[in-house]
């Protein structure tokens, strides 16, 4: 029997409503992604338990034994959990799981792969008949078989392992002892606790994730804890007869790898000044705890933040600046950290710190630059306030004048005179921000003897007058401080 016209039509309708609300689904799905991988969380859409379990506790149970039951897990996500329930998960290692299964209409179009060698590769990929010309993706391949010969099995979103608080190593030696773990393996349980994120919140974490299986589902969702046995998904304990300890566990060995890869790229990053990419890193690089040193909280987190300031500082010595430029901005930060009084103060000079070295490297950054004209630069830089000329500049680099020029217009787009009246402008402007010198004083501060001559350069670069800045400034701070009260 031939289809009607008006059968068409609503089958198209269909179609096209079904494949807007399956971009709908790509796009929270997308970003829920995004926010987690930003926090640094495992986020695994489980479509074959059968052959992805072992990726769920990110292989570790695997790496410690040789034959840890991971079957007893698939069994679980199968007939255990529900449609339209959001389960929070506690195991026995303390590691917190978000488990849901995805709706029919999602799971038969979306897929999510995760490689479990690299906590940071997670890419949203999408079936073939599903239109994705609007969805900005990242493409790889579903890690889903084919089930052939069982019963279909609806995908289960699985976020996790996080902890809702760090364990101290004492904590942790307790926890070895019940689980009865060899006690050689210590440090390899270490080394895996300071890998998972914490989450500080857990109602935050429960709102946060309930936020967005609302948006997936049709459906209400209702939330309940899991409390599974040690025998149904537990650590196989030393004393099993049936399983055997590797030789060499590689637990530490692998996340110590990970922890110093994570470094490198950050100063990657910081070195070529790309503030985006290093933050970034930086969130990644935060996410691997390492054990106190010391008893005291405040004093181990400034010795660890002395540490990431020399790294953050041999990162802007690699992206090529000057040491006298790097010692400055290092000596004022290693006083903040130290005249810290509280952890809170510590972590308000840690977010900051990253951001700071970039602007550094972007602002003096010379290694694209000859020697020649680092030189030059370098001298402009230091001597900013006196009166610098070509002449005195040539023979500070021991070449001629016209030499001198020819080379710093070619590979810097402007004159040696250009580049002396930005340096001090660049000057002046911090002083009007923030202090309340007289525009007089400021313009002999920065190298401006003449204060007409001043005023001009400054229009020149700014659009307006010095005066017209620091009252554009004044007004700014008052509105935020109205705006707040």
């Amino acid at each position: 029997m031939n289809e009607t016209k008006e059968t068409r039509n609503i089958k198209e309708s269909t179609e096209k409503s079904k494949t807007k609300l399956t971009k709908k689904h790509a796009e929270i799905l997308t970003l829920m992604n995004e926010l987690y991988e930003h926090w640094g969380l495992h986020v695994l859409l489980i479509t074959d338990p059968s052959t992805q379990c072992e990726s769920v506790d990110l292989g570790f149970r695997k790496r410690m034994y040789i034959s840890p039951q991971y079957n007893q897990i698939a069994d679980l996500l199968r007939s255990h959990l529900e449609e339209n329930t959001f389960y929070l998960y506690e195991d026995e290692l303390l590691m917190n799981y978000s488990l849901f299964r995805l709706p029919p209409e999602l799971s038969e179009s979306l897929s999510l792969s995760f490689d479990c060698s690299d906590c940071s590769d997670r890419h949203l990929t999408f079936s073939s008949d599903t239109d994705t010309s609007d969805i900005d993706t990242s493409a790889s391949s579903s890690n889903s078989s084919s089930n052939s010969g069982s019963e279909p099995f609806s995908p289960v979103l699985c976020v996790g392992p996080i902890l809702f608080q760090s364990l101290s190593t004492a904590e942790i030696s307790e926890h070895i002892n019940t689980l009865k773990i060899n006690p050689l393996y210590q440090q390899d349980l270490i080394e895996f606790y300071n890998y998972i994120p914490i989450v500080s919140s857990r109602e935050l974490w429960i709102h946060t994730l309930m936020f967005f299986l609302r948006k997936l589902s049709e459906n209400p969702i209702t939330f309940r804890e899991l409390s599974f046995s040690e025998k149904a998904w537990g650590f196989v304990t030393r004393d099993e007869d049936n399983y055997s300890l590797p030789s060499q566990p590689d637990v530490a060995l692998t996340a110590i790898e990970d922890r110093y890869k994570a470094e490198h790229d950050l100063m990657e990053a910081v070195a070529s000044g790309n503030t985006q990419e290093a933050m970034l890193r930086c969130q990644r690089f935060l996410s691997y705890r390492l054990s106190p040193r010391v008893s005291s909280p405040l004093r181990d987190r400034k010795n660890i933040l002395f540490t990431f300031n020399t790294l953050l500082r041999k990162s802007a010595e690699a992206g090529g600046v000057h040491p006298l430029h790097i010692d400055n901005l290092s000596r004022t930060l290693a006083i903040q950290i130290e005249s810290a009084m509280t952890v809170d103060q510590l972590n308000q000079i840690r977010s900051g710190m990253v951001r700071k070295y970039c602007i550094l490297v972007q602002n003096y950054s010379r290694r694209a630059y000859s020697q020649l004209v680092q030189t030059c630069m370098n001298n402009i830089d230091f001597y900013y306030n006196t009166e610098l000329s070509l002449s005195w500049l040539a023979r500070q680099c021991a070449v001629s004048e016209s030499h001198l020029s020819t080379a710093f217009r070619k590979e810097t787009g402007m004159t040696v005179t250009d580049y002396i009246n930005k340096t001090r402008i660049r000057q002046a402007l911090i002083l009007l921000n923030t202090t309340s010198l007289p525009v007089g004083e400021i313009s002999s501060r920065c190298g401006f003897f003449d204060a007409n001559y001043f005023s001009r350069v400054f229009r020149k670069f700014q659009g307006q007058s010095p005066k017209q800045y620091r009252s554009m400034i004044h007004q700014k701070t008052r509105d935020s401080e109205s705006s707040l009260s």
